[in-house]
């Protein structure tokens, strides 16, 4: 199983990438409907896609503390995946 990143959503494909950098065009037939760009997804042997919630969380987590450290700790800047 890998874990991918979206990179963005087009008309009939998601763009996203694998911890080495290699880009993954996968079909939106296999598409869960709550991913979103910044998703944190899992793709099986038999190419279905699904949302890593947890993977996503934590990702969005380190995010979030990145921005409060650039901007400040008093701003909280949303993030929408």
């Amino acid at each position: 199983m890998k874990f991918l990143s979206v990179d963005r959503i087009e008309k009939n494909h998601i763009i996203c990438e694998d911890e080495n950098g290699e880009v993954h065009d996968i079909p939106v037939k296999n598409l869960d409907k709550d991913i979103k760009e910044g998703s944190v997804v899992s793709l099986n042997n038999k190419g279905e896609v699904k949302i890593d919630q947890q993977k996503t969380n934590i990702r969005k987590n380190i995010i979030l503390k990145l921005r409060r450290k650039i901007y400040g700790a008093d701003k909280n800047p949303k993030i929408d995946f």
